[in-house]
């Protein structure tokens, strides 16, 4: 065939496709979703390039690429983009500049993703309205940013929750009732040491934060809350665990301690011995839920007693040989006692069941007494 007809054949091959393309254009048959299609899979092919250029370490040809991306729609590039106009000047070269504007272009991409109910772009704007941690944009105010966390946080996003809590037990914005929402509490009751650790550490700060408090008083039922979980931490045996968790403050036992009474101190402790008896069915306690179980230790006045000791650390020490239901009592606790010692109990509970318990504790002369 000659060359200038194979040239001719080819527009005129050319043509018809053009023709055909408009054609399909113009026909009510057309779908408006295949153009869509069209700009979302270009979008993502520059988001993906941005995410390469990042990963190579090139922040402003990252910036470039989430840029294109996010101009048309793609929600993941405009909370990224967001992200790095936020913290980007950080991980710049040396001689490279970050746009002067920043912040406010920042908040604008993460506004784009928010109208797309992009729970990572909530919390970065509260993120810049949080006077604690961000203070990037105006209004700098803790309520802004509880209004956006609170947001991201209903859509299960865990930073936020996390910001929220740190809001609720700052020092300045203790709230214990809210913080208590934005903890795992729950896992407590399951034998979780730190969520156990976590909420005595909350109901100790609760018992003298608490705004109805005036100066020097206390809150009794945190306090007793507090101390029965810490007793529950230290009753772990894995003791590496509760010497990391304990950290700084390896007296938070005795420091919860020097401010309660000793009637109150015997409430914390049966009902931690309760909790940990019943493998945590049996945690009803002035706090948060009362565990999932039905079964509770039988009520009574009586006890099963094992070894008097003029030291408490010693009558510790027996109460920890014989196990999880046993604990420390002053004898002052009950008037019947003989005053000025320490001793390895349970109980209260009823006669039959202080008998059971002594029983078992029979090679440490255990016997069981009624404390009236």
């Amino acid at each position: 065939m000659p060359r200038f007809l194979r040239v001719w054949l080819s527009l005129i091959v050319l043509a018809l496709s053009v023709s055909s393309a408009i054609a399909s254009l113009m026909s009510p048959d057309f779908k408006l979703e295949e153009l869509e299609h069209g700009v979302k899979a270009s979008a993502n092919a520059d988001y993906q390039r941005g995410h390469t250029a990042f990963n190579k370490g090139d922040v402003l040809k990252a910036i470039e690429w989430f840029r294109k991306a996010a101009d048309v729609g793609d929600v993941k590039a405009q909370t990224n983009l967001g992200i790095l106009y936020l913290f980007g000047d950080t991980l710049l070269k040396d001689g490279e500049d970050m746009t002067a504007n920043s912040d406010e272009l920042a908040l604008k991409y993460f506004n784009m993703a928010a109208k797309q109910g992009d729970g990572a772009a909530y919390h970065r704007i509260g993120y810049m309205h949080d006077p604690l941690i961000g203070a990037r944009v105006k209004p700098i105010s803790t309520e802004e940013a509880i209004k956006w966390y609170r947001k991201a946080a209903a859509l299960r996003y865990e930073p936020a929750k996390e910001d929220l809590y740190g809001i609720y037990t700052s020092d300045g914005g203790f709230n214990l009732e809210e913080a208590l929402k934005w903890t795992d509490w729950k896992a407590a009751y399951e034998g979780d040491t730190e969520a156990q650790y976590d909420l005595a550490v909350l109901y100790w700060r609760g018992s003298s934060l608490d705004e109805t408090l005036k100066e020097n008083e206390f809150n009794t039922e945190h306090q007793i809350t507090a101390l029965k979980w810490i007793i529950i931490v230290q009753k772990n045996p894995d003791k590496e665990i509760v010497k990391e968790l304990l950290g700084d403050q390896p007296n938070m036992y005795d420091t919860i301690l020097q401010d309660m009474k000793n009637p109150d101190i015997y409430k914390a402790v049966m009902l931690a011995r309760a909790c940990v008896d019943s493998k945590f069915k049996n945690c009803k306690t002035p706090g948060p839920g009362s565990g999932d179980g039905s079964k509770t230790m039988p009520a009574g006045d009586w006890h099963a007693v094992a070894g008097a000791f003029k030291k408490r650390d010693q009558a510790q020490a027996r109460a920890d040989k014989l196990g999880a239901v046993w604990s420390v009592m002053n004898t002052s606790e009950c008037p019947n006692f003989t005053n000025g010692y320490w001793i390895a109990a349970t109980g209260p509970v009823s006669k039959k069941e202080a008998k059971i318990h002594a029983k078992a504790a029979r090679k440490h002369k255990a016997y069981a007494k009624a404390c009236h």
